[in-house]
């Protein structure tokens, strides 16, 4: 890292930064306004919708970045859009609830995808050229190698699925005094690049369904049936297998999990988290496990095929549930938008592979540069 992270290169990043989140942003605005006119009108949308718009304006007006001072003030952007668009999840997901009835499940679940895969990419670009800044301006600063910005490349599975286990198990003993113990087997010492916060959301998503879904059906017991989560390496990938003993679920909701069309109550819950950044340290800060929002499972389906992984869930009504979370372990694959993007790569690598011309943004038939 020390022959890849110099001022030169840093400033390069946040000039990517800065004239591709005005594209990424110009695509959702697009969107919103394509919607039906009873559904664009939604108050929750249209704070959304007014985010958005006033952060293109920012990232638009943002002269090209020529030194290291430069940088700095936009850093304190990027940090401002980031704090303010903390409420984005909670109005999208209220949206999601007063909408599907005019839209239809198919209809929000495309959009709320689409939304939630292009927040992602925005959030990975902000934090990561905002690390790389931060390390370079320390005057301490000394190369590692099991983090590049806010990317580890040397994570190790089962410290991943502790953590996350150790958390989850946390927060139920607090809210309910009892929790299942959570196993770990298989490749143990499995090793892959990825950004910790990405993986940790999703496996303590699926430990928390599992965790809740024992609770509901053994009641609260002393002898719960064991969590079990394994770890399997193969060539190209890692896989996490989270296996619980808590009923499996019901045949006519298997069709729902994944959806964002959530009921009235998980409506009314959203209203009590007003932001969100979607990263397991929230659950422990603001969001109890008593409160169930409806959009976990879909969030982390979105997580995992972000950077071409996959999650799938198979179940036996009357038993249980198997969850599987497959990644690539090899850290070569571009992040995956479905829509027309500039590129597939992020960070310090889009600086050298794209070279930093001009971009403009095309939008609603006016050009910004």
């Amino acid at each position: 890292m020390a022959g890849i992270l110099t001022e030169e290169r840093v400033v390069n990043s946040g000039n990517y930064v800065r004239t591709e989140l005005p594209v990424r942003l110009a695509h959702r605005i697009r969107d919103m306004q394509n919607l039906p006119f009873i559904t664009a009108t939604n108050p929750h949308l249209e704070t959304v919708y007014n985010l958005y718009w006033h952060a293109f304006e920012a990232f638009r007006k943002v002269p090209m970045i020529t030194n290291m001072a430069e940088n700095q003030e936009f850093c304190e952007l990027l940090r401002s859009v980031q704090e303010e668009h903390l409420y984005v999840i909670p109005k999208l997901a209220i949206f999601c609830s007063e909408s599907t009835p005019y839209l239809g499940r198919t209809k929000i679940d495309q959009f709320m995808n689409e939304t939630l895969r292009s927040r992602i990419s925005r959030r990975v670009l902000a934090e990561q050229h905002i690390a790389i800044s931060e390390a370079l301006k320390n005057p301490s600063f000394e190369p590692q190698e099991d983090h590049i910005g806010i990317v580890r490349p040397r994570c190790i599975a089962h410290e991943i699925v502790r953590k996350c286990a150790d958390l989850a198990k946390m927060e139920f003993k607090q809210a309910y005094g009892i929790a299942p113990e959570v196993h770990i087997n298989g490749h143990l010492n499995t090793i892959f690049p990825y950004i910790p916060d990405h993986v940790e959301y999703i496996i303590h998503e699926l430990l928390k369904n599992s965790i809740s879904a024992v609770l509901d059906e053994h009641g609260h017991r002393e002898n719960l049936p064991d969590i079990v989560v394994t770890i399997c390496e193969g060539e190209k990938d890692v896989t996490f297998r989270v296996s619980d003993q808590g009923g499996g679920i019901h045949q006519e909701e298997l069709d729902t999990i994944w959806s964002y069309g959530c009921n009235k109550l998980k409506s009314a819950n959203f209203q009590k988290v007003p932001k969100m950044a979607a990263k397991m340290v929230e659950s422990s800060r603001a969001v109890s496990p008593l409160l169930k929002l409806g959009i976990g499972l879909p969030m982390s389906r979105v997580f995992a095929n972000y950077w071409g992984g996959r999650l799938d869930m198979s179940t036996m009504e009357g038993f249980g549930t198997d969850a599987y979370l497959h990644l690539c372990k090899l850290g070569n694959l571009p992040e995956n938008i479905d829509f027309d993007e500039p590129t597939g790569y992020t960070g310090l690598e889009a600086a050298d592979k794209l070279g930093l011309g001009q971009s403009t943004a095309v939008y609603k038939g006016r050009s910004y540069s």
